[in-house]
């Protein structure tokens, strides 16, 4: 709405009343749309649940849209408490289909622990429309190769979901050819790029439209230009740090890659370049 040529937004209020009312005067999509903008706020979706029995079906949807899994158990978090999914969905299995969004923390205390990541391993798979996946490894010698290989199947697994649109991946060591053939996957974050001997360069997939990369080994380098090659046809968006100034040698390359499909590029420099290489 425009006030003297000035936009004006309005506030719009949901108040309880009947079904009947509440349906004829907004449709379903558009109260669903409006919830989903409260995703982030679970103690307001919860409250909506409560103040109306219709709103229960719409809040269920956005509630349980990105969980978590850290230490010991799969929950999502609200102001006061955490919940945990997994008891929830043994008697509510059809909630599974509303987690879209799943990261997952894995610590060298939870492997000291014993955490049960079997257990996790058989959780994962009852995740169908999974978009976006996140994996945390810290701690000094959590690595993706010492990880259950149950656990490491099924995390696979959810990179080949037709639904899988972004990854994020917060772990030194882990392989880039375990992304071979994941057709689906638009946004790629990695966190660092150490190891050099793997790096699926025969497979065509995946081919990011946005690609992130906050560290890269120098020894790394030589052989990321080979992936890139193979993957880079239509990338959008990269971000890339680099570390050295010596590291600067890869840019021209991999600039070339993407030249006619790059519109956004975001460089970050962990020194103070001192000459210029290629411009």
């Amino acid at each position: 709405m425009l006030f003297n040529d000035h936009p004006v937004i309005l506030p719009v209020y949901i108040v309880p009343c009947s079904t009947l009312l509440l349906t004829t005067m907004l449709p379903l999509d558009i109260i669903d749309y409006i919830f989903s903008f409260l995703q982030s706020e679970p103690d307001a979706l919860e409250a909506c649940s409560i103040a109306h029995h219709t709103f229960s079906q719409f809040v269920e949807r956005h509630l349980y849209a990105h969980i978590t899994f850290d230490r010991d158990n799969f929950y999502y978090c609200s102001s006061t408490k955490r919940l945990n999914v997994s008891q929830i969905l043994s008697k509510n299995p059809h909630i599974a289909n509303h987690i879209h969004n799943l990261d997952i923390y894995i610590s060298s205390f939870s492997l000291e622990a014993r955490i049960p990541l079997d257990d996790i391993s058989s959780t994962l798979a009852l995740f169908p429309q999974l978009q976006k996946i996140k994996l945390v490894l810290t701690g000094a010698g959590v690595f993706w190769r010492d990880l259950p290989q149950k656990f490491r199947s099924a995390f696979i697994k959810c990179l080949h979901l037709p639904s899988m649109k972004e990854v994020c991946i917060g772990e030194s060591n882990f392989p880039l050819a375990v992304f071979n053939d994941c057709k689906t996957i638009k946004k790629l974050t990695l966190d660092k790029l150490v190891d050099c001997h793997d790096f699926g360069a025969h497979s065509a997939y995946p081919q990011p439209e946005v690609l992130s990369i906050f560290h890269c080994e120098r020894r790394c380098l030589a052989n990321f230009i080979p992936w890139a090659k193979s993957h880079f046809s239509r990338l959008h968006s990269l971000k890339f740090r680099l570390s050295r100034e010596s590291d600067l040698f890869i840019l021209p390359d991999l600039l070339k890659l993407c030249l006619n499909t790059l519109t956004s590029l975001d460089l970050e420099l962990g020194f103070t370049c001192t000459s210029s290489p290629f411009f």
